[in-house]
């Protein structure tokens, strides 16, 4: 996991997606990159703009059957919650994350 953007600014220069929530939360928006490894080595995809409120969950999900080398379907759905701290730049990040296996998916 990597912070990496703060946005505050006007929502028309945010992603389409991320419009809305920022309309009705405000800002700052933070941004983080975040790549998963498994026990047995094995490396989700990495999402690389995955936004972040203060004090506010977001849920999300990364992992297709195609992203690992023995072709399990697996997904992994992660919480983050940043906090900021009494140190200016210094966060804390609170994840909870699941993860589903289906080995019996044909795609």
């Amino acid at each position: 996991m990597r912070l990496h953007t703060k946005f505050d600014g006007p929502v028309e220069d945010l992603l389409v997606p991320y419009r809305q929530r920022y309309t009705i939360v405000g800002g700052p928006v933070y941004f983080m990159e975040i790549t998963f490894v498994l026990v047995e080595g094995y490396r989700s995809n990495t999402e690389l703009n995955c936004p972040l409120w203060l004090d506010q969950g977001t849920k999300a999900a990364l992992g297709r059957k195609d992203t690992w080398p023995d072709g399990i379907y697996r997904n992994i759905r992660y919480t983050p919650v940043l906090r900021a701290t009494d140190e200016e730049n210094v966060f804390i990040l609170e994840l909870s994350c699941w993860l589903w296996i289906r080995e019996d998916m044909n795609f």
